[in-house]
């Protein structure tokens, strides 16, 4: 998905052009009004139902617009990445770059979960934790952390300790 902020137009309606894209190409979105101020953010996978599409003799494109009917879920995932580096960003998060479907990609941790993984926001403190353990569980939305994935529970962590000390 691309994005843009939203702006005013004829003073009364705000716009927000949002591009959505698929196996099977891809489409300009125009979500009004209310739609315009919807949470979904660059990179997120969309699910966008009840629109109103147009055909452009003009630029040989269709496109779409929202209407008051319109839908939009934003999809939330489990995966599994490969942590390469991690930034403390000033603010209330940390930004990891990592490796997801073999794509390297920046992904955004609330501090809280990075405390909750690590038990540490200091960077040279979580870097030492991942030279023992890149692999982390995450539940995305789009590219921010919204919580740990089940792998990363005690139980879990405990059964991959004692694989790797059966695999020896």
């Amino acid at each position: 998905m691309q994005d843009e902020l939203p702006r005013r137009v004829r003073d009364t309606q705000s716009v927000r052009n949002i591009k959505v894209k698929d196996d099977n190409g891809q489409i300009n979105v125009a979500l009004w009004n209310d739609k315009a101020n919807s949470p979904v953010k660059l990179g997120d996978k969309v699910t966008v139902t009840h629109l109103n599409t147009k055909h452009s003799d003009y630029l040989k494109e269709v496109s779409a617009s929202s209407t008051v009917k319109t839908a939009i879920e934003i999809a939330v995932e489990e995966v599994q990445v490969e942590v390469i580096t991690v930034e403390d960003k000033n603010g209330d998060f940390m930004l990891l770059t990592c490796e997801l479907r073999g794509e390297l990609v920046e992904i955004h941790m609330p501090k809280a979960i990075a405390i909750k993984l690590w038990h540490t926001v200091v960077v040279d403190d979580i870097l030492k934790h991942l030279e023992d353990k890149k692999l982390i569980d995450l539940v995305l939305q789009g590219q921010h952390v919204i919580d740990l994935g089940t792998l990363n529970t005690e139980e879990r962590l405990e059964e991959r300790a004692v694989k790797k000390v059966l695999e020896f």
